[in-house]
């Protein structure tokens, strides 16, 4: 089994995000840049420029953009064909800027 990503920054400092797919993934104080509640799905990162998707599991209306949290899950691929995906307009947007989505298994807010 591959190591867990543990620091974000190695998520941006690659030209090939897809290689990380399936790779466990463990977080710990990132910050909430949107949330896109309807859709299940976070926009985390350290700056509006450098996110990640997440998909959550379930809805956790506590969570707030600025917050940080830990964050559990596993790096998947979003797929070339963004329209598979049952969303929003504004989800399906940050969907089409990322090739990979973090599926939580659990998200702590502190």
């Amino acid at each position: 089994e591959k190591a867990p990503v543990t620091n974000i920054s190695e998520l941006f400092s690659t030209n090939n995000p897809e290689a990380f797919s399936a790779r466990p993934v463990d977080l710990s104080g990132v910050p909430v840049q949107k949330i896109f509640a309807a859709d299940h799905f976070l926009l985390i990162g350290l700056d509006s420029d450098h996110t990640l998707l997440v998909r959550m599991e379930q809805l956790q209306p506590e969570l707030k953009v600025g917050q940080k949290i830990d964050l559990h899950g596993i790096i998947d691929p979003t797929g070339r064909d963004k329209t598979q995906w049952n969303v929003s307009q504004d989800a399906r947007q940050a969907l089409e800027q990322h090739s990979i989505f973090i599926s939580a298994n659990s998200i702590r807010a502190h």
